[in-house]
């Protein structure tokens, strides 16, 4: 019963994620896994309506500073704040397709 919504940002072109990533060797197999995160943030006045959080995203200026190996640790929390509820829109997202059911066999699924 609850309503689906696609968000976006009006101004067309690259938008940007605030992330991070880190790799580590399991020392079980001595594979290297890789592993990354969004970064959230509390949601704008938009988002507020269906969500009290939401991704970090970044203009061109801003991923250009979140990508700099020099950034310091200040500068960075700086830049992990709500993008601006005017910038974005909202429209309802269409049902998703319902799932078949399995009648011919017996599955969990």
């Amino acid at each position: 019963t609850k309503k689906r919504y696609f968000f976006s940002v009006i101004e067309k072109g690259e938008i940007y994620f605030a992330g991070i990533f880190n790799h580590w060797t399991d020392k079980a197999t001595g594979e290297i896994v890789k592993t990354y995160a969004i970064i959230t943030t509390e949601a704008n006045e938009l988002v507020t309506s269906v969500h009290d959080r939401m991704p970090v995203i970044l203009d061109s200026k801003t991923a250009d500073a979140w990508l700099n190996k020099n950034l310091s640790e200040e500068e960075a929390f700086d830049l992990l704040h709500p993008f601006p509820a005017e910038n974005m829109e909202m429209t309802p997202a269409p049902k998703p397709p319902r799932k078949k059911q399995n009648t011919e066999l017996d599955l969990p699924f």
